[in-house]
């Protein structure tokens, strides 16, 4: 057992002595690399540990100014050696989980008060082998990127049996030449000896038979699989960096990366704008390019408080936790929520696998499903194995209203992490602003479903208005066990055997008129508990964040027209916060006068709101006010009172 080994190595270098082509090779002419870093072991180096010891690096030295180094020059007494080179080819023994990256002193990054060489991958393993059963020769040709090739073919079939089917598959060349700008031509290379491109495949498979349908789908994506192509400045040179600036400027890729399907593109290109700076797929079904939880954010003018947290807009928005979705890849983000940094292909690449479901409707109302997912990640040999079924009903009953129910079951052996960058929309500490609408943030997938049993249960229910009568009810329960009751999560930490997240809201509202005011009193009741390791504020900032918490909401508000264009809303609004995580005990840790979480809040907000016609266009003009006080629950001390104001004047317009 043990990291990658190193067994032989060797260059041949292919250039011009005396007018005629000449093939070196190192070890006949004892042109060795200078090796660092790696460990010795059974008399061959050996890549394992961490730092210098888990990488090893070979330094080949065509010319040099320093005696001490032994140059291919000094071997070979030609002054148009180097000049000459056509082509350089490595040659390696390796075995188990290896990996290799190249670069030379033209690959950079280009700075001008000293260039550092960047390193590209060439090629790894495939699976994460650690029992030297993989030993073999890895022979490929240095050179700099020149081109990006994919091609391919595709079939659908709209209907055979009853059968639709839909197949791709694609073969990618990503090409490099040896630096040389002496000569005219060049010879191109691709991959490594023997596996010279990178494949992608799929094949979707459906069918309905009424009250049966099933879905099937295959594929596979070789990790080395890319669509990006190098670009050149005016000056010809290209920066190798990894980093943001040089990828939006040096880096074009063939696909967009585009995961909420809006007009900006969520990945800068350069001379193409910017990118999307706030990108949440699935979670703006009204295709306004804002986030349905923060309607009235915009860019000239952001608001720091999500809708299902600020004042009088809270009683119909609710947190993004209640809303269902399918996630087949277990890192606590529906499928329809993610986003990534990668270009929207079908699949992801790295990744083979399978799909495939069956269902009946066994009413109109009802149906049932059952599929199994395997996935495999190629570079790890990480595997993702989740069985589920589902069963969905929705039905608007008349008299009554709307009510639907969908609960998925889960048996999953996960161990591939499928990270995200998501849109993250920071917790008001006790009721306070934020001083962000919320930012991109990686996400780690905690891995905490390497072998569990999930439900996730959702139930909703939308009443029929009934003499101004609304109401709404909301409930959702996940349960996460562990059949390992030693299961730890992707940082080691250990993992509760069992985990939940409960949620609850109910709210109703009534509208009624008196004489020619129009008043509604609402009224809405949150109860919110998570201590699952999918818990947001786990993933993004404290790792044992628990949610147990319970809020009440009551508000009336009053309208009253004037004349026919002017309007006029008062609301009172008051606030029952209470958290139930912090015991409010000094053998908690609280000191008198700490704030124990618990807080009430009263507001008071009035508004004009003016509608005319002006040259064509409706403006619609809004100002107002909002006072807000807050009660803060204090350990052993009376209360701390908190005050803030909001003013605000807004000018709508649109075409008539």
């Amino acid at each position: 057992m043990g990291g990658p080994t190193v067994f032989d190595q060797d260059i041949e270098v292919h250039t011009q002595i005396g007018g005629r082509d000449t093939v070196l090779v190192g070890s006949q002419l004892g042109f060795l690399p200078q090796m660092e870093g790696g460990t010795t072991r059974n008399g061959f180096p050996i890549a394992e540990g961490v730092g210098s010891e888990g990488e090893i690096t070979y330094r080949y030295n065509f010319s040099s100014e320093d005696p001490a180094v032994m140059a291919l020059e000094d071997i070979i007494d030609d002054a148009d050696l180097v000049n000459n080179i056509t082509a350089v080819k490595f040659r390696f023994l390796l075995n188990n989980d290896y990996r290799i990256d190249v670069t030379s002193d033209v690959q950079t990054d280009n700075e001008p008060l000293g260039a550092q060489s960047k390193f590209l991958n060439v090629v790894r393993a495939d699976g994460n082998v650690q029992d030297n059963s993989n030993q073999r020769w890895v022979v490929f040709d240095y050179g700099l990127p020149t081109a990006t090739q994919v091609f391919g073919f595709s079939f659908e079939v709209s209907d055979w049996a009853g059968f639709r089917m839909y197949g791709e598959y694609n073969v990618n060349h990503q090409f490099r030449q040896y630096p040389n700008i002496a000569r005219q031509t060049h010879h191109s290379a691709s991959g490594v000896l023997g596996d010279e491109s990178a494949t992608g495949w799929m094949v979707n498979v459906a069918r309905e038979f009424y009250p049966f349908f099933l879905f099937g789908e295959a594929f596979s994506m070789d990790a080395e699989y890319n669509t990006t192509s190098f670009l050149v400045d005016q000056g010809g040179r290209i920066n190798y960096s990894d980093d943001e600036e040089a990828r939006s400027e040096f880096l074009y890729d063939l696909v967009d990366d585009n995961d909420d399907n809006d007009i900006r593109l969520d990945q800068r290109r350069d001379k193409e704008g910017l990118a999307d700076g706030a990108v949440f797929p699935g979670l703006d079904e009204n295709n306004d390019f804002i986030s349905d939880f923060n309607q009235n954010n915009t860019p000239v003018r952001p608001n720091f408080m999500p809708d299902y947290e600020e004042q009088f807009l809270r009683h119909y928005v609710d947190r993004p936790e209640f809303v269902f979705a399918i996630d087949l890849n277990n890192n606590g983000w529906g499928e329809r929520f993610e986003n990534d940094d990668e270009p929207d292909y079908p699949y992801k690449r790295d990744r083979r696998g399978y799909n495939a479901y069956l269902g009946a409707w066994l009413t109109p109302e009802l149906k049932w499903m059952a599929g199994q997912e395997q996935v495999q990640r190629l570079s790890t040999d990480a595997k993702n194995l989740t069985r589920y079924a589902l069963l969905a009903y929705e039905r608007n009953f008349s008299t009554v209203g709307n009510v639907a129910f969908y609960n998925m079951f889960k048996l999953v052996q996960d161990d591939i992490a499928d990270d995200v960058v998501q849109w993250v929309t920071a917790r008001p500490e006790l009721g306070r602003p934020l001083d962000s609408p919320g930012s991109m943030q990686p996400v780690m997938d905690p891995l905490a479903m390497r072998d569990a049993v999930v439900n996730r249960l959702w139930a909703g229910f939308t009443g029929k208005t009934y003499k101004g009568i609304n109401s709404e009810g909301k409930f959702i329960h996940e349960f996460i066990r562990q059949r390992d009751a030693n299961a730890r999560d992707r940082a080691g930490r250990k993992i509760a055997r069992n985990t939940r997240r409960l949620g609850l809201i109910n709210r109703i509202d009534y509208q009624f008129s008196l004489g020619r005011l129009t008043v509604q009193p609402r009224f809405k009741h949150e109860l919110f508990m998570d201590d699952t390791p999918y818990n947001i504020d786990r993933l993004t900032s404290a790792s044992t964040a628990e949610r147990q918490d319970w809020s009440g909401i009551s508000s009336l508000l009053l309208r009253r027209s004037f004349l026919n264009h002017v309007s006029l809303q008062l609301g009172v609004e008051h606030l029952i916060f209470r958290d139930f995580i912090q015991d409010e005990t000094a053998t908690a840790g609280l000191r008198v006068g700490d704030t124990t979480g618990d807080f009430d809040e009263t507001s008071l907000a009035v508004q004009f709101s003016i509608d005319k016609p002006y040259l064509g266009y409706t403006l619609q003009t809004l100002m107002g006010i909002r006072v807000s006080r807050r009660y803060l629950e204090r350990f052993e001390q009376p209360s701390a009172r908190e005050t803030g104001a909001l003013s605000f004047v807004t000018v709508y317009g649109s075409i008539r």
